[in-house]
């Protein structure tokens, strides 16, 4: 199964979405590239602090890639060459979404409470009542995804107080074409035919012939020689 990889691959894909509304140039958020559109209701910038805030229905869309939260903030380094031009707004360094986090790519999706990404430790850690990681059918759920993109690695937590009962559940589907999804299944009906049996002919009805009335021997000899019924 490639649930380890789909981990590391998803919260590779946020660590992307996090810096795409900044100040500064737009990250991606989707693989395919393309430009990033951002909306939410209400949207603050904070420069002496070089922080900006989306609030209500935030959405981050690019090609097929999307990211919504209720509350988005974004915590940038200053502009310039040195990261010392207090004016200008350089790469951000932390990302905190809240309430009802969704991340959903082409073919998974993961969903959580609350998602942090910090730059410096290249983390990504996403907490909730129930985080579920979704590739094709695969279902995967904790109370924690804590995940190092660019290393690989993902580990997956689940707290005593969860409906799992601090248990990591998985449950995964095999027989899966390339993209996780299960492959499918088209049965072709076939009723194999009878040894010594024929294909269903439509039957013709000859022309009616009027004969003439023969004698008796005589019909009899004409059956044996042309197959004429008597």
């Amino acid at each position: 199964m490639k649930m380890h990889t789909a981990l590391a691959v998803a919260a590779g894909a946020l660590l992307a979405a996090t810096s795409m509304a900044g100040m500064a140039a737009a990250q991606d958020v989707s693989g395919k590239g393309g430009p990033v559109q951002v909306g939410g209701d209400n949207w603050h910038a904070d420069q002496s602090i070089h922080t900006e805030y989306w609030d209500g229905r935030v959405e981050v869309q690019q090609d097929d890639a999307q990211l919504r939260a209720d509350h988005m903030k974004l915590i940038h380094l200053p502009g310039g060459a040195n990261g010392d031009d207090q004016k200008s707004w350089g790469d951000v360094v932390r990302m905190e979404a809240e309430g009802n986090v969704y991340y959903k790519t082409e073919d998974r999706t993961m969903t959580g409470d609350n998602a942090v990404y910090t730059k410096e430790d290249d983390t990504v850690v996403i907490t909730g009542a129930k985080v579920i990681l979704k590739q094709g059918e695969n279902v995967m759920t904790g109370t924690r995804l804590v995940s190092h993109p660019n290393a690989g690695t993902s580990t997956f937590d689940s707290s005593p107080e969860s409906t799992n009962h601090g248990r990591v559940v998985a449950v995964l589907y095999p027989n899966e074409d390339a993209n996780g999804n299960p492959k499918s299944k088209t049965a072709t009906s076939t009723t194999p035919a009878k040894p010594g049996a024929k294909p269903a002919t439509t039957a013709k009805t000859p022309a009616s012939k009027t004969t003439a009335s023969k004698p008796a021997a005589a019909a009899s000899s004409s059956s044996s020689s042309s197959g004429v019924p008597h």
